[in-house]
């Protein structure tokens, strides 16, 4: 007659944060988009890559060495059409108004 082993779950354990905390995405302060004139694209410190925060999905990830500076949002810089850095502001700021 062999011990028998608890019932215990398997995998990671629960962490206190909730779903939708570890799931939101980066976003700026609406009194920070207010003024277009402030958000300039600039590197990573250290050239780090971070995921697109326009582009990016689970299927397929996308990264960057570039973010907003006045919202740390990270966004890719396509060499045909608008950049994601002008699409992602623009549709942000006919939200607010």
């Amino acid at each position: 007659m062999g011990s028998k082993k608890k019932n215990t779950p398997k995998g990671r354990s629960l962490s206190s944060k909730s779903i939708l905390e570890k799931k939101s995405k980066p976003y700026a302060c609406k009194d920070e988009c207010a003024e277009i004139v402030k958000h300039i694209p600039v590197r990573t410190e250290g050239g780090v890559y971070r995921r697109c925060t326009l582009c990016s999905t689970r299927k397929d990830v996308l990264h960057s060495q570039w973010l907003c500076q006045t919202c740390s949002v990270p966004l890719c810089f396509q060499a045909i059409g608008p950049t994601y850095f002008e699409t992602f502001h623009s549709k942000f700021i006919s939200e607010i108004h």
